[in-house]
């Protein structure tokens, strides 16, 4: 279980390095590809999603109905996005920024369970967590008149926030195997007496 948390952890901070990279090195391109994905896949999820509301024999629960309008609502969505990515340019920043805040706010609630699990080091999580959610505000401000300056600084933040989220994977990564040596080494002990 613990493997495959890591393994996530590293995958998505490496698409955040990726994806950094791309709009700090070629803002213009990579922010209009970046529309055009996102719009893409969120019009085959909608799609798919109300193709399976309406394949669905049984009959229509609360849960199902809930499916439908998720469905709808990432179709046309979707649709925007293809359709008019000027438009999703210009609040490119204030999504990112909400994005960074959401993530750091994860890492801030686990810097925090580190703490009541009684760990040593859960300051440095927290530190990082907290610096996270300073570019996640810069980005929400958004002091730069040009969409390219936003688009690079928003690369530039995701380019930092990947880096930290490295080092808190690799935190995680290092507790997680203290751990499981901890609980192996007290079942060992159990076993001897």
């Amino acid at each position: 279980m613990f493997r495959h948390l890591k393994a996530s952890m590293f995958v998505m901070q490496l698409v955040y390095l990726a994806l950094g990279l791309a709009l700090v090195f070629a803002p213009d391109m990579s922010a209009r590809v970046l529309c055009y994905a996102c719009g893409a896949a969120l019009l085959a999820v909608g799609l798919l999603a109300v193709w399976r509301f309406a394949a669905a024999r049984q009959e229509r629960l609360l849960f199902a109905w809930f499916s439908l309008v998720y469905g709808v609502l990432f179709t046309v969505l979707g649709i925007f996005l293809l359709v008019q990515p000027d438009t999703v340019l210009t609040v490119l920043p204030a999504v990112f920024g909400v994005f960074v805040l959401l993530d750091s706010l994860g890492r801030i609630q686990n810097a925090l369970e580190l703490r009541r699990a009684g760990l040593v080091r859960w300051w440095g999580m927290l530190f990082f967590a907290l610096l996270s959610v300073v570019l996640g505000v810069l980005i929400l401000i958004n002091p730069f008149a040009a969409l390219t300056t936003t688009v690079r600084v928003i690369g530039a933040v995701l380019l930092i926030e990947s880096v930290l989220g490295l080092a808190c994977a690799l935190y995680t990564s290092l507790v997680l195997r203290e751990l499981e040596k901890a609980v192996r080494d007290a079942g060992d002990d159990l076993m001897e007496v």
